[in-house]
């Protein structure tokens, strides 16, 4: 009988610790956010967002903590796409598996959070007065046309990235750029038609493709200014036939400097896709 006794209470503690689990993985889910809307400070049950959103002419968005979801990101896509002008989200993450948002991406309509350290797929595609940006702290990566065609762009303060993927700002009216260290790869047209003068990579950047930077076909690049700190040349992928030879930043204006690190000239002038800008390579000060 007490053999009977103590398995039973061995039992109750494991499916209790169950429950617990399952408990505070709602909580941890659906845990409170606080959020500046047009100034404004209020808080919400994450995924619960449209309750703030939906009758208000939103201007900006500005997280003090918490996270955001699919729903949320639903919500802003449905409420602030013409309004929008400030995001700044440095101090919250992503939660996955809260719902799935729409898309304006003929060929995928519909995404959803699939990481919490990752800027969603399309997150803030076509939000046409949105101005400023600033990413989370939390974010490695940006996913494909999470900012792409916002046509009024100006500025966006990164976190500590890793990657970013194809499109994120593709048509962003970007024109001064430092991207930060710890970042190590670019994909095909992350900042393709972006109307970039001055660019900043950093010593970490290892791999790029020849139309990431492309400014249109059959325009000539803006660029006046590229500092690059990585003393290896960073590989170039050949993704399209948007860039014919090739070229790092295709058909530049003779006035462009590609500033290199000391000693790095002529690594760069002999490197595969660099070499077409030779001319143009001198050592930083």
């Amino acid at each position: 009988m007490k053999k009977i006794l103590i398995a039973f209470m061995a039992m109750a503690v494991v499916l209790s610790g169950t429950g617990c689990k399952k408990k505070n993985k709602v909580e941890k889910l659906h845990k409170t956010s606080v959020v500046l809307v047009n100034g404004e400070e209020h808080s919400y049950k994450t995924g619960e967002l449209e309750g703030l959103i939906n009758n208000v002419p939103v201007e900006s968005l500005v997280w003090k903590s918490g996270s955001i979801s699919g729903m949320d990101i639903a919500a802003m896509q449905t409420y602030c796409k013409e309004s929008l002008k400030e995001l700044d989200m440095e101090k919250i993450n992503f939660a996955k598996d809260m719902g799935s948002y729409s898309t304006d991406v003929s060929y995928h309509p519909i995404a959803y959070v699939s990481d919490a350290v990752s800027i969603p797929y399309a997150m803030c595609y076509g939000f046409k007065v949105l101005e400023r940006v600033v990413l989370p702290k939390a974010t490695r990566s940006i996913e494909d046309f999470a900012f792409a065609s916002c046509t009024n762009l100006s500025e966006v303060v990164f976190g500590p990235l890793e990657s970013m993927d194809s499109y994120c700002f593709l048509g962003a009216p970007l024109t001064d750029l430092t991207l930060p260290e710890g970042l190590k790869s670019l994909k095909a047209e992350t900042f393709y038609n972006c109307p970039l003068e001055r660019l900043v990579l950093p010593s970490t950047l290892c791999s790029i493709f020849d139309d990431t930077f492309l400014y249109n076909t059959s325009l000539e690049s803006k660029l006046k200014e590229v500092i690059i700190y990585a003393k290896d040349p960073p590989a170039v992928g050949r993704s399209t036939v948007l860039n014919k030879d090739g070229s790092v930043f295709g058909y530049v204006s003779s006035s462009l400097k590609i500033k290199v690190p000391k000693g790095c000239v002529a690594k760069y002038n002999q490197a595969p896709n660099w070499r077409m800008h030779d001319s143009y390579i001198v050592e930083m000060d």
